[in-house]
């Protein structure tokens, strides 16, 4: 973005932020629909903040996605106003529109089997952009597909395919924005399913998704590193280079670091209500992952050419190491919490 629009692009994040918690505050689908509207024209214009062709073209895209979403929320919370006279969220609740109401909340979310149009858009946008709409535009639609639920083993069942779907999508994938939003489409249906069991272990794992994502949006920003093509071509003793590789091994849950934590505990709250086969596609998700990310990562390794060490690099590897000692001490952090929470 740039420099000059700063207090603009800080005004869209304040609307944003409002828009949400507008959204997550209402008991009635006026006042969602109304937070999501907020939420949606904040956006744009941050997605536009460069300029750039490509990103007019998934604003575009996002915006008829969004609105065509919106619009039909609002005319089911019309219908339901007519048949009930409330614009209550329970209360107004029948099968055939909760059903209605959760597809056009998982078009918005990008979730699966409606996740078709995310790794589109994504891709072109800036990284601030591209953050932004793997982590925070998510929230709102997520609370609230959960919040209207009525059968929560079937979307328990629907998290867990989400999650492998999610893995399955980053397969073979070279370039990094597509990673992660297949990366983001995985921890989606961990996080519905961590909401379904847990609201404390919900905002455990979204609190480790959060950091995470942004130290690795960080880095890769800053490097302007685009996939893992450009990744080879750095030294292996690049430190953010192989910082950015630990935190995708983290991200991808790899014990003991950070990343792990939240994914066991929602396998532990799942296997104490006897969801195994939940938690076979959860681990099945997981271990596909991790074979990709560890397949990159090694790569990586291994196509860098290989330094003398010197001061500098030994600074380097100082680093390093604290980026692994930080998600160690997350991991060790986690199981102290694990205690008190399962």
């Amino acid at each position: 973005m740039y420099t000059k629009s700063f207090p603009f692009t800080f005004l869209f994040l304040f609307l944003m932020f409002i828009g949400t918690m507008i959204s997550l505050s209402s008991n009635h689908w006026l006042g969602v629909w109304i937070g999501l509207e907020l939420n949606l024209m904040s956006f744009l214009p941050i997605m536009l903040g460069s300029g750039s062709l490509f990103e007019s073209e998934s604003a575009i895209k996002y915006f008829i996605i969004q609105a065509l979403a919106s619009s039909a929320i609002l005319m089911m919370s019309m219908a339901t106003f007519y048949t009930s006279s409330s614009w209550d969220i329970l209360l107004t609740q029948s099968e055939i529109s909760s059903i209605i109401f959760m597809i056009l909340l998982l078009i918005k979310l990008g979730g699966v089997p409606f996740h078709f149009w995310l790794p589109n858009i994504a891709p072109s946008l800036s990284w601030s952009s591209c953050f932004l709409l793997l982590t925070w535009q998510k929230i709102a639609p997520m609370l609230l597909i959960v919040y209207m639920n009525n059968s929560p083993n079937h979307l328990l069942l629907l998290g867990a395919i989400s999650a492998l779907v999610g893995s399955l999508g980053g397969i073979n994938q070279t370039s990094l924005r597509i990673l992660l939003t297949y990366s983001s489409i995985s921890h989606t249906g961990w996080m519905i399913c961590a909401l379904l069991l847990d609201t404390s272990v919900f905002a455990i794992y979204l609190m480790t998704y959060l950091f995470l994502s942004s130290s690795i949006f960080l880095i890769i920003s800053q490097d302007n590193t685009s996939s893992f093509t450009q990744l080879n071509k750095k030294k292996v003793t690049n430190t953010s280079s192989i910082v950015l590789l630990t935190s995708l091994l983290s991200l991808g849950g790899l014990p003991p670091l950070m990343g792990f934590f939240p994914k066991l505990l929602v396998v532990l709250l799942m296997m104490q209500t006897n969801m195994y086969p939940c938690i076979l596609l959860l681990f099945t998700g997981s271990l596909i992952s991790l074979y990709y990310y560890l397949n990159l990562s090694t790569l990586s390794m291994l196509s860098s050419s290989i330094q003398e060490v010197t001061h500098k690099s030994m600074k380097q590897l100082l680093v390093f190491s604290l980026s692994v000692v930080v998600n160690l001490l997350g991991s060790l952090l986690g199981i102290a919490i694990l205690t008190f929470v399962v």
